[in-house]
């Protein structure tokens, strides 16, 4: 973070290179919480796959879910 905002001579260039940078990290999040819901939503249990693996896979998609700001009600 230090490096993106040594070079800003005040308070206000430094509040928007941070803006700047974050911004970009917000739509990221979103493209990535659409894609992770899409795959929730294909998400099937295969006739070879154990309830536990099924299971498993669909923590690990509602997880990084969460972790994109999604609220994931059980």
């Amino acid at each position: 973070m230090f490096e993106k905002v040594a070079s800003a001579t005040t308070s206000k260039q430094a509040w928007d290179v941070l803006q700047a940078s974050f911004k970009g990290v917000d739509k990221v999040k979103k493209v990535r919480l659409q894609t992770q819901r899409g795959e929730f939503e294909s998400l099937r249990k295969t006739e070879s796959e154990s309830v536990l693996d099924y299971i498993s896979r669909v923590l690990v998609v509602t997880n990084q879910m969460k972790r994109y700001g999604e609220e994931v009600k059980d």
